[in-house]
């Protein structure tokens, strides 16, 4: 077990629930052909993205350059825990609605902010 008490309760009430609606509008939004790729074309994508990093910069569709390197102001510091951190926490929510669906990760974020708002949903891409 993750513990006990009311923590351990409170996880216990909270019920994760399949979408199949979800899923099925996921897919039908997704980009044509963007989320099927063979392991060859994922690897010259990888190296493409490698090479671009590699030279701080791209060249867009238009011919215009883009600088990859952070922006001035840019901030790179430890942010620290909050004080509920390390603590369980009753849910917010009785439950979360969940799906898998094969769809590219910038489909799925668009799709889930015009449907719950922004701030509303997550997405993993793996």
């Amino acid at each position: 077990g993750c513990g006990g008490g009311e923590a351990s309760s409170a996880r216990a009430a909270h019920a994760f629930v399949w979408d199949g609606v979800l899923r099925r509008e996921l897919e039908e939004a997704a980009v044509r052909g963007a989320a099927v790729r063979d392991k060859a074309q994922l690897a010259r994508i990888a190296d493409e993205n490698g090479r671009l990093v590699e030279a701080g910069r791209y060249t867009d569709a238009a011919g215009q350059e883009h600088s990859l390197a952070l922006p001035r102001g840019a901030v790179n510091r430890a942010i620290a825990a909050p004080a509920s951190a390390g603590r369980p926490l009753p849910p917010r929510h009785g439950s979360t609605r969940v799906c898998v669906a094969r769809v590219d990760t910038a489909t799925a974020l668009r799709r889930m902010t015009a449907r719950v708002g922004a701030g509303g949903g997550a997405a993993a891409q793996f």
